[in-house]
């Protein structure tokens, strides 16, 4: 997967590294080792809570946190999530038109497979939604003024309720979940209920989930 996100990412550094004068390590291609550590930075970021600030911030000689200026640069950081890509950017408009997770949809798939692939659940799973916050361009979007977020992409997720682990996931994706669930001649509870224990079916394992 990361190999994928590596050759995906190249693409868009090739395009823009011609715009610039002269060049710089800022503007190398990625390898496997520098996209984990910036995998690894995000991470952390969130940990630390570091991720509502500027990328200024976080590199900041005194108030900033030192690991990220091992890691490397604050403009290499910025320059990379900015060609950062998860699939071929060429194809993705015509995907766009049936898909609106068109542009992370095969890495989205991939990773959410591995997730109950690699895990073996106990005997009880729950199945809820999360809002994540997220305030990017994004089609579906969502506002939920109840919840901690407000703003941000709501995930409706299957977990082991021993371990709190994630074993499946469906984005909502707002009139084309509403499309899928009409074909089915499902409601949204039973859509999502069914879509995401089809790897669990028979199994003899306990569902427990709201309205």
């Amino acid at each position: 997967m990361i190999q994928k996100i590596v050759a995906h990412t190249y693409v868009l550094i090739s395009a823009l590294s011609t715009k610039f004068s002269k060049k710089m390590a800022t503007i190398e291609e990625t390898s496997i080792g520098e996209t984990k550590t910036l995998i690894g930075i995000l991470i952390l970021s969130g940990c630390r809570r570091d991720n509502h600030l500027s990328s200024a911030e976080m590199w900041h000689q005194l108030a900033g946190t030192p690991l990220y200026q091992a890691a490397m640069s604050e403009r290499r950081f910025c320059f990379l999530l900015r060609c950062l890509h998860f699939d071929d950017a060429a194809t993705r408009s015509k995907r766009k038109k049936t898909d609106r997770l068109a542009s992370i949809r095969n890495f989205w798939d991939e990773f959410v497979s591995k997730c109950h692939i690699h895990y073996i659940p106990e005997d009880a799973l729950t199945i809820d939604e999360q809002l994540l916050a997220f305030h990017g361009r994004c089609l579906f979007w969502m506002y939920i003024p109840n919840k901690p977020a407000k703003y941000g992409i709501k995930l409706v997720m299957m977990c082991d309720v021993d371990t709190k682990y994630m074993l499946n996931a469906i984005p909502y994706l707002g009139k084309q979940s509403t499309t899928l669930q009409a074909s089915k001649g499902l409601h949204q509870g039973h859509y999502f209920t069914k879509e995401l224990t089809k790897p669990y079916f028979s199994s003899g394992r306990n569902i427990t989930t709201d309205n």
